[in-house]
Order: C-alpha cells, then sequence, then structure tokens
C-alpha cells in the first residue's frame, strides 16, 4: 500500500492517524529513502538528505545530511544558479494512459505536458543572497520555506582573505567601495523539515499540504494583531527565523525532537505564545507593503480566475517571472496564458479522454 494511500486511512480517525503516520515515518528512515536538494543546473549533485527524527506533534520529518557531507560549492552565484529543488525519493511524474502511441504526434505532446505535470517536481525555490561574512568561516544561519518545509542552511566561505572581513575603508571616489563577496560560497544544510503532508502530496497531488507548525504561525498573527500588524509574508527570513526559533525555545523546555537549531532565545510567556520581538515588528511594519511576493500575488491571482495555482510550475514563462531575472510578460499577461492555456486543455481532454476511454 502506497505513502498516499495510508495517509488517507489515517484519516479515519486519530488513533489511526498517529499509527499511520508513525508507520510511514519509519518506513521512510528504514528504507533510507531521501530527499535530494538540487541547485541550479539539473547536471550538478544533489545534496542527499535523511530521515533523522520525528515530531508527532508537529505531524514534521527531519531530514538531514550525513555527518561527513561536504558543504557545496555554488560555483558562479548567479540568478540560475539560486534556483533550487527539492524532491523526495518515491516521487515520479503522473502515468500516462495507455494506447497513447495511437495518438497523433500534437496530442501526444499535449498528454505529455499537462498529464505528467507534477506540480512537487516542478516546484522550484530561490536562495537568498548571500551576506558579506563576518566570521572566516560562515554568515548567520538561512532559511528557506514554503507551506510544508522548511530549509536551514550556511553559507560557507572557505578561506577568506582577511581584508574582506575589514570594515569599509573610506574612499575618494564619488561613490563608497563594497566589501567584495567571495564569488563562491559554498552551501552547508543543517535540516530540512517537512510535514507528513507534504511528502504524500508529491505522490497525490489531490492531497493537500498543510501549513508548517501551523500553531506558530497562528501564535505570531495573534501577537503581531495586537500591534495593528497584519499583513507580512509569511516566508520572508525573519518570519521564519522567529518561527523556528520559538519552536526550539519551547521543545527546550521538553524533550526534544529537534535537538539542533542555532539561537538567542527572547523573554517567552509561560503559556507558550511567544512575545514578538521588537525588531521583527519593527520589519513587519516596514515590510508591509511587500506582504506579497511575484509568486504569492500569480497564486492570488490564479485563483481567483479558477485555475489551480499549482499549475504554475508548468509554464516555463512563469518560472521566470517569479525565479530569474524577469519575463517580457507582466503579471496579467502570464495569469491570461495560464488560464487561456488551461481551458484549451479542459476542452481538449475531454475529447481525448473519449478517444482513449479514460
Amino acid at each position: 500500500m502506497s505513502y498516499a494511500e495510508l495517509y488517507r486511512i489515517g484519516a479515519l480517525c486519530r488513533t489511526w492517524r498517529q499509527m499511520v503516520e508513525e508507520h510511514i515515518y519509519r518506513s521512510i528512515k528504514l528504507g533510507q529513502n531521501t530527499i535530494s536538494v538540487k541547485i541550479g543546473d539539473s547536471n550538478r549533485a544533489a545534496i542527499e538528505l535523511f530521515a533523522q527524527s520525528y515530531d508527532p506533534v508537529n505531524r514534521i520529518i527531519e531530514f538531514r545530511p550525513r555527518s561527513d557531507a561536504s558543504p557545496v560549492s555554488l560555483s558562479t552565484f548567479s540568478s540560475f544558479q539560486r534556483r533550487m529543488q527539492i524532491h523526495f525519493n518515491k516521487w515520479a511524474p503522473e502515468e500516462l494512459p495507455e494506447h497513447i502511441e495511437s495518438m497523433s504526434p500534437k496530442d501526444q505532446e499535449l498528454i505529455l505536458f499537462h498529464m505528467r505535470y507534477n506540480p512537487a517536481l516542478e516546484r522550484m525555490y530561490e536562495l537568498p543572497t548571500p551576506c558579506i561574512p563576518k566570521s572566516a568561516s560562515s554568515c548567520d544561519p538561512h532559511y528557506v520555506g514554503d507551506k510544508g518545509l522548511i530549509l536551514s542552511f550556511d553559507y560557507v566561505y572557505p578561506n577568506v582573505p582577511h581584508h574582506v572581513r575589514s570594515q569599509q575603508q573610506p574612499s575618494y571616489y564619488a561613490y563608497h567601495t563594497q566589501p567584495r563577496v567571495p564569488a563562491s560560497p559554498c552551501m552547508q544544510i543543517h535540516w530540512l523539515r517537512v510535514t507528513l503532508a507534504w511528502v504524500v502530496s508529491g505522490m497525490n497531488p489531490a492531497i493537500p499540504v498543510h501549513q508548517i507548525y501551523a500553531d506558530k504561525y497562528e501564535h505570531l498573527g495573534n501577537a503581531l494583531a495586537r500591534y495593528g500588524l497584519y499583513k507580512y509574508d509569511p516566508l520572508s527570513e525573519p518570519i521564519l527565523t522567529y518561527i523556528v526559533e520559538t519552536t526550539h525555545h519551547q521543545e527546550q523546555c521538553k524533550p526534544s525532537s529537534f535537538p539542533t537549531v542555532h539561537s538567542h532565545s527572547e523573554d517567552r510567556r509561560d503559556n507558550g505564545e511567544a512575545e514578538v520581538p521588537c525588531a521583527l515588528r519593527n520589519y513587519v511594519q516596514a515590510h508591509t507593503h511587500e506582504c506579497h511576493t511575484r509568486l504569492s500575488r500569480l497564486q492570488h491571482m490564479l485563483e481567483g480566475a479558477g485555475v489551480d495555482a499549482r499549475v504554475l510550475w508548468k509554464y516555463p514563462f512563469a518560472k521566470s517571472l517569479v525565479i530569474g531575472n524577469g519575463s517580457l510578460l507582466g503579471e496579467e499577461d502570464v495569469v491570461r496564458r495560464i488560464q487561456d492555456s488551461e481551458d484549451q486543455w479542459r476542452m481538449k481532454k475531454l475529447s481525448l479522454a473519449r478517444k482513449l476511454q479514460v
């Protein structure tokens, strides 16, 4: 029985859910199933992560690289090299219907483009820009997140010259000279935390992905609302840092499933809801206008047009707009083209289904 089928059975009652989810985690760990983190060019070696621990309260699996894994060089840190994909090794494209070879070449092309599409395999992430290192080894931890995952990593700069780390010197030119960031940082992954729903949704896209650390996000939203702050990007690094650090603080007060996060805890309230640090409140207030990214705007626009927002990653021109140097098309044009394509496919799919009897 597949993980997706087991996951659906677990929805019948809480006891079954706990048993099923524990079984899925143990199966993943004992079976040495991995998550691959692919950066930039698909020809580059992927970073393999292995199941390390399971948090039954938050229903999260933590994956880590092997203890002897070396930092991965990012080579030239171009916009293309900042693209990242995260894949569970049991994910696969959707199966094709039988007798596809009897279709015309044009129909076969349509079927391959639309019916083999798996949003989990096409989803892309963008690595944040490296900071200028303050020490000889690395910067502060970075976080990249999505609805069902959070990735923690460092940029590591081996043998950083002293002049790079030194303070900026006075300039006699009309512009300020900036210390140069080393051209080839390395990426050192600490851990990847994913929800079980994220894992199984890649096998069956009909299964929705639940918000990771939903309680923490709810507490944060309520705390910010007391200061009149309602709009913020939940995937921005300051927000992700807060979610991770408050989780780490609360795990220190009880037996921990995740004994890893580097953090400096603020004073916490005894009821488990953390007071929002002043620095985070100031950040949210200063970046209210950035509460929607290109990705979230496109997703909202597609949903408003009656289109499943996950199809966004099917189209290269949409990927270029979300991650990369941009696109010649504006956001409205991208949404319109996707909507037209999906509408045409919906109509074409009916006639193809009759031919294939699917």
